[in-house]
């Protein structure tokens, strides 16, 4: 975790980005979380697509099956096949699983120990200041934290003062892979939304 969130401020850095928004999927939800209690000061906001609050009370997975050599990597791909959205064009979805299906083993386990271990807002949630720095968690109608409110983005809003919870309709897991059109047709207005919040000279943080 601490390496995620120091290479995101870096790559920030380097690139020399002045109050960039930050979106992240999945893992990358989680990320815009834990960026948000521990380095808000470098962003302009956070867009945390279907980030969790916290998983270890609901999910008991042996997520080191994924690092035996044995283990198809279809065992996990078609998991994801099964997490796009049933409305996503197919051909979307099935791009989505081969990215997958193509791992070498041991790198989704990787992944998947940060997202459902690493990350934890019972710990640090207390850190964000939505108010100051807006964020935005924005959970897929078919996403799984949508079937668990008192543990996926809708508990982050719940536990968060500030946070404000989007449900996108039709959309799944990887929603800017498996549906890119319907996906930025849903995130084009709340982007829109965050730059009239923290234009400069505004006081409107609401």
């Amino acid at each position: 975790k601490t390496d995620l969130l120091g290479w995101s401020v870096a790559i920030a850095d380097a690139l020399r980005l002045e109050r960039p928004i930050y979106l992240g999927c999945s893992v990358g939800g989680q990320l815009a979380l834990d960026l948000a209690a521990h380095h808000a000061e470098r962003f302009r906001a956070f867009v945390s697509l279907n980030g969790w609050y916290e998983l270890l009370s609901r999910c008991r997975y042996d997520n080191d099956i994924h690092r035996n050599p044995r283990t198809s990597t279809d065992f996990f791909a078609s998991r994801i096949l099964a997490a796009t959205s049933p409305e996503a064009p197919e051909a979307s979805a099935q791009e989505v699983y081969w990215v997958y299906r193509s791992n070498m083993p041991g790198v989704y386990a990787g992944d998947n120990d940060y997202f459902m271990i690493g990350h934890d807002l019972r710990e640090d949630g207390h850190l964000i200041d939505a108010h100051k720095t807006p964020v935005y968690v924005l959970s897929g109608q078919y996403d799984a934290s949508m079937l668990y409110p008192a543990h996926g983005g809708v508990a982050v809003a719940n536990h968060i003062p500030g946070v404000i919870h989007r449900e996108l309709p039709g959309l799944g897991h990887f929603a800017p892979a498996d549906d890119p059109v319907k996906f930025c047709d849903a995130l084009i207005p709340i982007l829109y939304e965050i730059c009239v919040k923290t234009a400069e000279g505004t006081d409107d943080r609401r």
